[in-house]
């Protein structure tokens, strides 16, 4: 072939190949073609092929014309057959792409066959360049960042994000890269404005129709609904390589909709997402994200310019001006190009009274498309986005966090990570982990503030500029009246530099959480001055001499450069919650003695008079030429530069030698060498390894548990052993697989510790992640690329079932994770061992494991150690937190994961504020450990959910036969079988010991009742069941119920109208102590199954009491005389179920009757002079048993009479 069809081939985009009767027997047309179908596989180039009176099936397979051609090709070129088998690949590849036959497309018509063929070619051919931007400055280096991480992308289809804050310019570099590409797929499509099309009714269909027009047009497609628009994208396109950006995304359901699979698209497809969103990349887990940044200086300069003048560089008079704009537009393209486009009209002196006022308030359309961000923030995020712009950009995050968590419900790092996220935030790593944030955003958050009360500042949240703050307090020759702050009730956050203020400072607001007074004129803080909730008190450089008695919740003070400060208070050791001071450059500070916490770092920095410190847990120490003396043991860190004068036993205090464990002949070897190096080498061998798992902060308790299941896995019969771990969640079962794993991993040829099952499983294409994770994890280096579930199960048992391997499948909740990752025993050698770990022991059971450990809490003994390591970092309380100590262990029942979440809580709270939480902790649980144990309350169905809620409120404690008939006849579902699923997930279990009873772990049970607080926060009226006495008292009292309440427990003294309950008309578990009912009793519900009325006052059921449905009564202690009197007439509907009746007071024995109402008969006859029961339905078989119910009774009440 010649060179320059060589060349023409390779500058094409399109190739359209015609195969007629003949194609093959030309040399000529076969070279071609090899070098075509070369630039489809290498350029992606586009192939169109004509069948033309031939079909595909002969080109593919070389029959027909094409295999007498080759007959002869095959004896002319003896010496070059791999020519030949080139050209036979060639035609069988170009035989399976689609394109158009004469028959098939046009009814033989050739005319109506190339108009298709041009109009098709036309399409794809169509001028798709986009318009990228008026002046595309800086461009090239992003847009070859981008399609870098498309051509490292590891999948067969490719997805890569571009991120950022808006205005950033991630569009036109998604614009600009989609012109560098789109012509070497076979379709393409730039999906623009997806967040505000979605958005429209049916916006999600249009944005499904637009994808599909693009790659298949000329047709114009209608769809119904998303989901039939996921099945044609998927249908349509699965074997096409396309080019796919969808631009301004911000939810996950978006991406679903239009790209929901990888398998979706053909191999070699590319799909780019832009989106303000970071996280949203991360869910989706694309190949790679690039983050899109702001210009330098120059490019700035030079986009900025072509905007203003029309030229590269500024005019020579407006230089200076030019460079504060390029300044205050800190790279952002979006604001480069508004502002230099509206100065362009403007003459030097608009200038500069424009650049004066955006110093304060941005322009209206860079607010505009910056307010985005922030108004997809939920209200926590938004507040602390608002704080942030106010008052601590450039402030240490760590600094920012104490405010955040003292101000707000929400954890301090989710928020940072969700404006982070948005690009609203950065952290500045290089610079002691500040907070940055962009000018222009920062300034939209002010104005974001300023408009809610536009020239009222006095009602602005937070008040900033100095002229605002000036207007707002009163004004006298520089100083303020504290009076002014009277009405600022709600004021947490107050910043003061260089004024003074004047007055009783009992009129400052009692809730400061901040307070940053940099020159404080003050020599001591007053002692009318309320700072009981004050968390950071920043006072650099002011004048103070001494210190008050402290606020126990002080987190981190600040008084570097306090000159005046000679000595700090011994009160400071009460300040339980501190954990920085900083006192550096306090030039005449001559000691610190007694220091609060062990976990305080001091700096010291610059301390040039102080002679002696304790030892705090982190010490700075630079420049502090007179310190002699470190007081104190144990470990700390210490920096230390230009302390000559330390004395030597300071000095030798700082050198400590470490305990380590290590190895001893007669200890560990018995004496013998050899055996001594073989240890020694394989545990370096181990450790060299790097497979070992960090177990656990302080592995409490973990030995005897580990030891457990190594013995199983022992005992296991079969050659490869399987062994479950099961238990509540938050007990601790992945401490103790990995703690088994580094005790056993090295014993095997391979080994694998997949953690997250459950979670990585339910993302698309999850199960084949694992797989792959298997494979790599014992067979690496190589990487697996697996396209299916059923090819990764091959896989596995084909490269495995010689292997002798441990693998632990961490968080297992469903079969066919099992399934896919360990089939059958036989995927694995011998002696492989298996450990399983879920929630659900059902599960286990299924699987057929050889042993299953059953993961319990820990005995009182460990947990106190537990908590305390985390609340103390000692092995025991603190002696006057005893006693709080216990009650907190009390709590927790010996649940690892409440030990640890609440023991590193309260190690930053202080004496009141434990006995608060602790308090709080009574009725609901603390959120990291209840979104923990709700995974397996989510996992439940709807009645097994609602039975669970039934015991959380009612019935722990209670006999599981007792509970099992009031769930027969609420649910109609076999009560054992919601038991058994209850029991597999650890939610209850059955105490044998005790009769039966049914056992909850207490956090559980308050987890139960939370939930069904959270459902109608602040309405307790609309909550399902109701079992806190003041909610109770306050739902009977106002008369607030609703036909919601299905549920109540009335534990208090009083009494209350039966008005109260007309509303609740499916009410059916009933419990009341203590409390009087009034009025009439036809008011409470009909469809009561449940009343437990222990000490009832009444001496009789009343008459018009409607409880026909009822199951279970229970009246011990009461002072009922008589109980209701039943009839022939109505004893079927008074009695419908059974009767349980205890032969004495002491038995334990019961004998049943069917069909008439369960009644606790133990202390409820007690003083009963008459008693009736209908028995009419009695059945026959049972009619026995009614004799020894009389004997009984005649020992111990007057009359008894038994109607049949």
């Amino acid at each position: 072939m010649a060179d320059y069809a060589a060349m023409a081939i390779e500058g094409s985009r399109i190739s359209v190949v015609v195969f007629s009767k003949n194609y093959a027997s030309s040399r000529w047309c076969l070279d071609e073609l090899v070098k075509i179908i070369e630039c489809r596989q290498k350029i992606h180039q586009v192939v169109l092929p004509i069948f033309y009176d031939t079909d595909p099936s002969e080109v593919r397979k070389q029959t027909g014309s094409y295999a007498k051609a080759f007959d002869e090709h095959e004896e002319h070129f003896k010496e070059e057959m791999e020519k030949v088998n080139r050209w036979r690949e060639a035609l069988a590849q170009a035989g399976n792409l689609s394109g158009w036959g004469l028959n098939n497309e046009a009814n033989g018509y050739e005319a109506e066959l190339i108009k298709t063929v041009v109009n098709d070619v036309a399409c794809k051919l169509g001028n798709k360049t986009l318009h990228v931007a008026k002046h595309p400055v800086g461009i090239s280096c992003r847009v070859q960042g981008v399609i870098s991480l498309l051509r490292g992308a590891r999948n067969n289809v490719g997805i890569v994000g571009i991120h950022g804050i808006a205005g950033i310019g991630k569009t036109t570099i998604a614009k600009a890269v989609f012109n560098n590409l789109y012509s070497r797929f076979e379709g393409s499509s730039f999906l623009s404005d997806v967040k505000e099309i979605s958005d429209k009714p049916n916006g999600l269909v249009e944005l499904q129709e637009r994808l599909l027009h693009d790659i298949l047009k000329p047709n114009i497609w209608k769809i119904s609904n998303v989901y039939e628009g996921m099945n044609l994208i998927e249908e349509r396109f699965h074997r096409k390589n396309v080019l796919v950006v969808l631009d301004d995304v911000d939810k996950r359901e978006q991406v679903e909709a239009l790209m929901g699979e990888r398998c979706w698209f053909g191999d070699g497809s590319k799909i780019i997402v832009v989106t303000k969103n970071k996280h949203l990349l991360t869910e989706m887990e694309v190949d790679g994200m690039y983050h899109a940044k702001e210009l330098d200086r120059d490019q700035s300069l030079q986009l900025f310019s072509l905007h203003a003048f029309r030229e590269t560089r500024p005019a020579k008079d407006y230089e200076e001006l030019s460079k504060k704009v390029v300044d205050y537009c800190e790279g952002l393209p979006l604001a480069l190009k508004i502002l230099g486009s509206h100065l362009s009209t403007r003459d030097k002196a608009g200038w500069e009274i424009d650049i004066a006022h955006w110093r304060n308030i941005p322009h209206d359309d860079i607010q505009a498309k910056l307010r985005v961000s922030f108004d997809a923030l939920d209200g926590d995020s938004s507040e602390i986005f608002l704080d942030i712009a106010c008052f601590f950009v450039g402030q240490d995050k760590d600094y920012v966090a104490d405010i955040v968590g003292a101000r707000y419900a929400c954890h301090p790092e989710v928020a940072f990570r969700a404006l982070i996220g948005r690009s609203l935030i950065a952290i500045d790593t290089k610079n002691q982990n500040r907070l940055r944030m962009h000018d222009i955003v920062r300034k939209m958050g002010r104005e974001i503030i300023r408009q809610r009360s536009r020239n009222h500042p006095e009602n602005c949240s937070r008040i900033v500029l100095p002229k605002d703050a000036y207007t707002v307090l009163s004004k006298e020759m520089g100083s303020f009246s504290t009076k002014s702050f009277t009405k600022m009730r709600r004021l947490q956050l107050l910043q003061i530099t260089g004024a003074h203020l004047e007055g009783s400072y009992s009129l400052l607001p009692r809730e400061l959480i901040w307070l940053c007074w940099h020159g404080c004129p003050l020599k001591s803080l007053p002692s009318d001055f309320h700072i009981g909730e004050l968390v950071i008190l920043d006072m650099q450089g002011s004048k103070v001499q001494k210190l008050w008695k402290g606020t126990k919740s002080l987190v981190l003070l600040n008084l570097k450069g306090c000159n005046s400060l000679k000595s700090l208070p011994e009160s400071m050791g009460s300040l339980k919650s501190l954990q920085t001071l900083k006192v550096d450059k306090c030039e005449n500070l001559l000691s610190i003695s007694e220091l609060p916490t062990s976990r305080l770092l001091l700096s010291i920095d610059g301390c040039t008079s102080i002679e002696r410190v304790s030892a705090p847990h982190c010490l700075s120490a630079r420049g502090c030429r007179n310190l002699i003396e470190i007081q104190g043991n144990g470990w700390f860190f210490v920096y230390l530069d230009d302390c000559n004068n330390l004395s030597e036993n300071s000095k030798m205090s700082l050198i400590q030698a470490a305990n380590l464990s290590g190895w001893g002949l007669n200890n560990e070897a018995n004496g013998y060498e050899a055996e001594l190096i073989k240890r020694v080498v394989n545990d370096v061998a181990c450790k060299l390894g790097n497979k070992t798992l960090h177990v656990a902060k302080h592995p409490v308790g973990i030995s005897s548990k580990v030891r457990g299941v190594i013995s199983l896995l022992k005992g296991a019969r079969n050659n490869v052993g399987i062994v479950g771990i099961y238990g509540i969640a938050g007990i601790g079962k992945t401490t103790i697989a990995k703690a088994v794993f580094n005790n056993l991993y090295f014993e095997f040829e391979g080994n694998s510790f997949l953690s997250g099952v459950k979670e990585i499983s339910d993302k698309p294409n999850g199960l084949v992640e694992l797989q792959e994770r298997l494979l790599h994890d014992i067979l690496k280096p190589n990487v697996w690329k697996i396209s299916n579930v059923y090819e990764g199960m091959n896989l596995i048992k084909e490269r495995l079932h010689r292997k002798n391997v441990l693998v632990v499948l961490d968080d297992v909740d469903k079969r066919e994770q099992v399934e896919a990752l360990m089939g059958e025993r036989c995927w694995f050698g011998d002696g492989s061992k298996i450990i399983i770990v879920t929630k659900n022991k059902h599960l286990l059971t299924e699987v057929e494991v050889d042993g299953m450990y059953h993961a319990r809490g820990l005995d009182r003994n460990w947990s106190l150690q537990l908590f305390s390591l985390h609340a103390f970092r000692e092995t025991r309380p603190e002696k006057d937190y005893e006693e709080l100590s216990e009650k907190v262990v009390d709590y927790c029942k010996g649940l690892p994961l409440a030990l640890e979440v609440l023991g590193s809580h309260l190690s930053i709270r202080d004496k009141a504020g434990w006995k608060i939480d602790i308090a709080h902790w009574q009725n609901i649980p603390y959120d990291d450990i209840q979104a923990k144990l709700r995974v397996s309350f989510d996992a439940l169905d709807v009645d097994s959910s609602e039975i669970f809620l039934d015991i959380a409120c009612f019935f722990v404690g209670k006999d599981k036969d007792y509970v099992a008939d009031i769930v027969g006849a609420r649910y109609g579902c076999h009560p054992e079988v919601a038991f058994r699923a209850l029991i597999g997930r650890s939610l209850i279990a059955i105490d044998t010991k005790n009769r039966n009873s049914l056992w909850m772990h207490d956090i559980v049970r308050k987890m139960g009742r939370e939930i069904i607080r959270q459902r109608s926060r602040n309405h307790p009226g609309n909550c399902s069941r109701i079992v806190l006495p003041k909610d109770a008292y306050t739902v009977l009292s106002k008369e607030m119920g609703t036909d919601a309440v299905e549920g109540l427990a009335l534990d208090v003294q009083g009494s209350f109208s039966t008005k109260s309950f007309t509303k609740m008309r499916r009410l059916q578990l009933i419990q009341i102590t203590g409390a009087h009912l009034a009025g009439s009793y036809s008011l409470l519900p009909r469809d009561l199954i449940w009343l437990c009325w222990p000490e009832c006052p009444l001496k009789s059921l009343p008459s018009d009491f409607h409880i026909g449905e009822l199951v279970i009564l229970v009246m011990q202690g009461s002072k009922v005389r008589k109980l209701w009197k039943g009839t022939k007439s109505n004893g079927a509907k008074l009695f419908p179920m059974s009767v349980k009746v205890s032969f004495d007071r002491n038995s334990t024995k019961h004998s049943w009757i069917k069909r008439v109402p369960l009644i606790e008969l133990e202390e409820l006859l007690q003083g009963v002079e008459e008693l009736e029961l209908n028995v009419e339905r009695l059945e026959s078989s049972l009619i026995r048993e009614l004799p020894k119910l009389k004997i009984i009774m005649l020992k111990n009440h007057r009359k008894i009479f038994c109607y049949r």
